[in-house]
């Protein structure tokens, strides 16, 4: 009997054994990843990737608070780039993605992970970025070009920048020339109506710079730039114009003429060269021009030419003659890479024969009265004589060479085979003897016996009212006597 008791309490003990140890077995749940769909859009840098929001279930509950990651990897690659940031937007999740090659593949998937679950990894996507689109871009202008020898006229229409075919504005367009095989170009920029319209004309050398030279070769180009500052500023080719020889003029006045001795004294002054309307003077490229004096007998159909120079733009030469003969004479200039020939009109002078000394036993009776100078060395001098002569002999000199007071010498002079010569009151001889001549009842003409070129004519004229009166007249008279 006993026996059956331990039996029967260690059966008993053992059913409660088994009962507690059931009370603690937990029955585990069943846990599932769920991903959706993936999609993806690319450009040929970046690329958008979206996809159902993952989550997992446990058992029968749906559990949302997982860490989604968006893993991918190029072709070709080692190294798998992550990405955690993501937006929400209709119960999807929306990676962006930046700095990828273009035109490559790629292949992407979600990592979700959870701490008390684990984490598991969707099936992947492949992709390829698109081909980086290269803009075309490309200038267009037509030109005509208008030269003269020293300037010229670029004139340019339907001015136009595009891209991909599409007009594109422009912010400056730049106009630059040089001359050809030169290595520096002169430039100048244009912006606003002056281009947006199309058309443009630039007239060039520009200010300040030098005038083009006249038949040469030149150089234009343009460089576009445009509004849009992420496209490539654009210059065209070079673009060849020549200049034709420029139309060289001239401002000649015709010859002032006038008789010394035997010859003829032939002046120009204020003589101006043009180049296209240039001065010459304004001109680098002007060449040397070449100066001369025709003349000719009037009635002869022969010119005989004189050469000379011309000095602060004026020019003057020294023209043989025959007393008895009327002569023509005008001034020409040859100028320009073409020696343009340019006249003046023709001035005349008749070298009238030249009267006989005036003969005298000594006496001056032929030559008494009173006269002007009004002529020296072939000018109007810059000085005032005046000369009285009596019949004996007696001679006043009055004058004002160097001081603008009147001066008066007293003399005693002669006239011995057409000469005159005289002694000043003090001693003092005449610097030089006179052949004198008689060119009409008003005129007489000096010629000095030492310098043929010293010729003096006088015309009869009235003694100022002033040098009638002694006390008008200095008593300090300088060294200087025009006599």
């Amino acid at each position: 009997m006993k026996r059956y008791l331990y039996l029967l309490l260690a059966v008993v003990a053992l059913c409660t054994a088994c009962k507690e140890s059931s009370s603690e077995v937990v029955v585990e749940q069943k846990v599932e990843f769920h991903f959706g769909e993936m999609s993806v859009a690319t450009t040929p840098t970046t690329a958008t990737i979206t996809a159902e929001k993952p989550y997992i279930t446990v058992g029968d509950k749906r559990v949302d608070e997982g860490i989604i990651v968006l893993h991918y990897i190029g072709a070709g690659h080692d190294i798998v780039e992550y990405v955690e940031e993501y937006s929400e937007e209709a119960g999807n999740i929306i990676f962006q993605l930046s700095g990828l090659t273009p035109q490559s593949e790629y292949e992407a998937y979600l990592g979700l992970a959870y701490k008390e679950y684990g984490k598991e990894y969707s099936d992947k996507v492949r992709f390829t970025t698109e081909k980086l689109h290269e803009k075309v871009t490309a200038i267009h202008y037509e030109t005509e070009i208008e030269a003269k020898g020293v300037m010229a006229t670029i004139n340019l229409s339907e001015i136009s920048y595009t891209c991909d075919d599409e007009a594109v504005e422009i912010d400056v367009l730049e106009v630059g020339y040089a001359r050809k095989g030169a290595s520096e170009w002169i430039s100048k920029q244009f912006s606003g109506a002056s281009i947006t319209e199309g058309a443009l004309s630039v007239e060039i050398p520009y200010d300040g710079e030098e005038y083009l030279e006249d038949n040469s070769d030149y150089l234009f180009r343009l460089t576009f730039y445009p509004a849009d500052g992420t496209l490539n500023v654009i210059t065209s080719s070079e673009n060849e114009f020549k200049t034709p020889y420029a139309e060289v003029t001239a401002d000649i006045a015709a010859p002032t003429l006038s008789r010394n001795a035997k010859m003829i004294e032939a002046t120009v002054e204020d003589i101006e060269i043009y180049y296209d309307g240039v001065k010459e003077h304004n001109y680098k490229y002007s060449t040397a021009a070449e100066y001369l004096f025709y003349y000719r007998a009037k009635g002869s159909e022969e010119w005989v030419m004189v050469k000379t120079s011309a000095t602060n733009d004026k020019m003057s030469a020294t023209l043989p003659a025959e007393e008895g003969n009327t002569y023509e004479v005008k001034a020409v200039i040859f100028a320009g890479k073409e020696s343009t020939m340019i006249e003046s009109s023709t001035s005349e002078i008749t070298i009238a024969p030249t009267p006989p000394p005036v003969t005298g036993g000594g006496d001056t009776s032929a030559v008494a009265g009173t006269w002007h100078l009004t002529q020296w060395r072939g000018a109007v001098p810059s000085f005032d004589i005046y000369l009285s002569i009596t019949e004996d002999g007696i001679v006043t000199l009055w004058q004002r060479l160097e001081s603008r007071e009147w001066e008066c010498y007293y003399s005693s002079a002669a006239i011995e085979d057409g000469v005159i010569m005289g002694t000043y009151s003090d001693g003092v001889a005449w610097g030089a003897s006179y052949i004198v001549t008689l060119d009409d009842e008003e005129t007489m003409t000096w010629v000095s016996t030492l310098d043929s070129s010293d010729i003096s004519v006088y015309t009869r004229a009235e003694l100022p009212e002033n040098l009638t009166d002694t006390r008008a007249i200095t008593r300090v008279q300088s060294e200087a006597r025009f006599l």
